[in-house]
């Protein structure tokens, strides 16, 4: 059962950037060279890394780099459905309470909400775990049971394990964190599709991050993207619709 009791957190200014860095940002720009490939700005000090893989995940993530903006739905969701959706991602880091998590293996709830960001994000990072706190205290148990929220962390400098339970749990202790190195974070990131933006370095902080939330399905596939300014009753009434939907993609 989950707690009854949640803490809020609340945003700032609504930002139209879908890689936040609240501070630096890293702006992706679909039409420049062919596979969509991110292009750092000036203030951007993300280190190299893989670039997002091409085919299907690079294809279908660039959906997010123009159109997961409010009010851009207009469809079944209150979110920004993804067609084609994103590919199942393959990664594994380590939870807050040691073990591997494996996303192939281990993301089998029916609702899966997938969001890369750190602990000391000042606006948007804390927006989005609210909102999703207070939609999931609004639906019946066994609805909010079927969700589970991934927090990965894009700051390997400051967020260890014990720093990010400590931080979701203000909001809901069944949020589960996860960490890895830069490395092992920019490789989860190629995998959806995303630029990499982790930082291991303190001078590159704070780091860049996706300001959306990716909401995954137990078919294994990534069709709704929710960005900052989300509201809750907006995240409640489409984890209702995603536990259903008969997807044919």
């Amino acid at each position: 059962m989950r707690p009854s009791g949640r803490a809020l957190a609340c945003g700032a200014a609504l930002s139209a950037l879908l890689l936040a860095g609240c501070g630096a940002a890293q702006v992706a720009d679909p039409d420049a060279g062919g596979d969509g490939a991110a292009t750092p700005d000036a203030a951007s000090s993300a280190p190299a890394a893989p670039a997002a893989p091409p085919g299907p995940a690079r294809r279908a993530a660039a959906q997010l780099e123009v159109e997961a903006l409010p009010g851009a739905g207009g469809g079944a969701f209150e979110g920004r459905e993804l067609d084609p959706p994103l590919v199942t991602p393959d990664f594994a880091l380590t939870g807050t309470d040691g073990s591997t998590f494996d996303f192939r293996r281990d993301a089998d709830a029916p609702v899966t909400l997938l969001y890369f960001g750190y602990t000391s994000c000042p606006d948007v990072c804390p927006a989005h775990m609210a909102a999703i706190s207070n939609a999931l205290s609004r639906l019946p148990a066994d609805v909010a049971d079927d969700v589970d929220v991934l927090f990965v962390s894009v700051d390997a400098v400051n967020d260890d394990a014990e720093q990010l339970a400590s931080y979701l749990d203000n909001f809901d202790d069944d949020f589960l964190g996860l960490t890895g190195t830069a490395e092992q974070v920019n490789a989860a990131l190629a995998s959806v599709g995303l630029p990499p933006t982790a930082i291991s370095d303190a001078e590159a902080f704070p780091p860049a991050h996706p300001s959306y939330v990716l909401a995954y399905t137990d078919d294994g596939r990534g069709h709704v993207a929710y960005p900052f300014g989300t509201p809750p009753a907006a995240y409640a009434a489409d984890i209702r619709a995603l536990r259903t939907h008969n997807w044919t993609s």
